[in-house]
């Protein structure tokens, strides 16, 4: 959430401990991290949600996490 307070900031996080994934922006930008994360997660059958700005998630299979990420980063840019 101190990422996200930042003006312009995107962020995607993850743990590898334990699959855990967390999107956030700073409001007013145009991503939608809740749509984002839950289609980064169904595709590795991980479950989550959230807000348009802050969505967080896990994963059943952490070492899935860097092709999660590399989407759902590819999707931003």
């Amino acid at each position: 959430t101190r990422l996200a307070a930042e003006p312009n900031v995107q962020a995607l996080l993850a743990s590898r401990s334990g699959g855990h994934v967390v999107f956030a922006q700073s409001p007013g930008l145009p991503a939608d991290m809740n749509t984002l994360l839950r289609e980064a997660l169904t595709a590795a059958e991980g479950k989550g949600g959230g807000s348009c700005d802050f969505a967080q998630g896990s994963l059943p299979d952490p070492a899935r996490l860097p092709e999660i990420l590399l989407a759902a980063a590819s999707r931003l840019l």
